[in-house]
């Protein structure tokens, strides 16, 4: 579920190859066993993921989810470039852990009638990722959950994700939950309905939408029954000043002052920056990340307190401290594991995001990338320390 290299193509080899693009369902299986190679060239071969459902023997991904789920996928010339699992039940068909983690019985309590579907197994081979084969599987994903009846579908994403499934129209509602392979996630609902959601956030699926009859209750009725969805910032929704504003009072202090990483930067170009990432929250012995996953994030600690261990040593991170892979672009394996000791506020910024920074600010970008590599450099040489000392 990553989007994090840029595209191998140029941008005339990639607009006619996505014209032979097609989407289809799996319905032989040839087709679905192509579906669990493919997945396990995206999430071993080349995230390294460390997913128990691998089949190294046979260079597979499958798990018994998959026989009760309809598969979608993209291809070129008989070739698979995308694809993505959904599954359509109700609640108790559900395992209980995830009944548990997505509330699914109070979702079910609030339209008795309702069919949940769960959107998993997500990939895109790297070089399409950023073009519209996303947004094309989503769209045959969304024709699927309104043919079937579907109120209300469910997700996980990492948090550097968060902007790219808030722009398709899902939204925060529920405490972060581990998933062993895949790290930290978020979770999420899609309204089926939500029409209005759709417009406002320019959602890809207000067009298609339009073309059905739509019951504004399940939005209604979600909003009462999970007040906490307004605690989560969009980042659809808000402006660039409003964030701003918003990360002066998380942090209690102007971000040109308490932000290391902006160290050098001007308050526009520092505000357009923030502006790309997304806050989310974490509790008391949530991991972020762990020694050995990949990435290719920055991290900002917003409030809070962090410890990030690597073999014997360990800092504890404060407000305006910030960590990652410090490697641009190209994710790689992490060195240390990052918890939070307290609740906490962070703000995510993708390396897809400071790539599309840089080509505005690129004076700016190569700043925010310096500063970040003589900090981090600096920090995996010390014993336990803040990186308040560093400033």
């Amino acid at each position: 579920m990553t989007m994090q290299t840029k595209l191998g193509l140029s941008q005339q080899q990639n607009n006619q190859n996505e014209d032979q693009v097609q989407i289809g369902i799996a319905t032989t299986n040839d087709e679905k066993e192509a579906i669990y190679k493919f997945r396990y060239q995206v999430y071993i071969e080349e995230m390294g993921k460390p997913l128990e459902s691998a089949d190294h023997s046979n260079g597979k991904i499958y798990d018994p989810v998959d026989d009760w789920s309809i598969l979608i996928y993209a291809q070129i010339n008989s070739i698979i470039i995308g694809t993505s699992r959904l599954t359509i039940a109700k609640a108790v068909d559900f395992p209980v852990l995830l009944q548990k983690i997505f509330s699914m019985d109070k979702f079910e309590s609030l339209y008795p009638q309702a069919r949940l579907s769960l959107a998993t197994k997500l990939a895109i081979k790297a070089e399409y990722r950023g073009s519209q084969v996303l947004y094309s599987i989503s769209s045959k994903a969304y024709e699927v959950w309104r043919k079937h009846n579907v109120q209300y579908t469910f997700g996980g994403c990492n948090p550097y994700l968060i902007p790219l499934y808030e722009q398709l129209g899902f939204q925060r509602f529920a405490a972060n939950f581990t998933d062993p392979g895949y790290g930290m996630l978020t979770p999420l609902v899609l309204i089926i309905e939500g029409v209005d959601h759709f417009r406002a956030v320019r959602s890809p699926f207000y067009r298609i939408a339009r073309r059905w009859a739509n019951d504004p209750i399940p939005s209604i009725k979600f909003l009462d029954a999970f007040p906490s969805v307004q605690s989560f910032i969009n980042t659809q929704l808000i402006t660039k000043e409003a964030l701003w504003d918003t990360v002066t009072l998380i942090l209690g202090n102007s971000p040109l002052r308490g932000i290391h990483l902006l160290n050098g930067l001007t308050r526009e170009e520092s505000s357009i920056l923030l502006h790309l990432g997304a806050i989310f929250p974490c509790a008391p012995g949530d991991q972020i990340y762990g020694h050995g996953e990949k990435g290719s994030e920055i991290y900002i600690l917003l409030s809070g307190v962090l410890r990030a261990e690597r073999s014997a040593h360990t800092r504890t991170m404060r407000p305006g401290d910030f960590f990652g892979s410090g490697a641009p672009s190209i994710p790689c394996l992490v060195s240390e594991t990052v918890t939070a000791v307290s609740d906490a506020n962070i703000l995510v910024i993708s390396w897809q995001a400071l790539e599309r920074f840089s080509q505005k600010h690129p004076s700016a970008a190569a700043q925010v990338i310096k500063t970040m590599a003589d900090l981090l450099n600096i920090t995996a040489s010390s014993d336990t320390v803040s990186l308040e000392e560093l400033s």
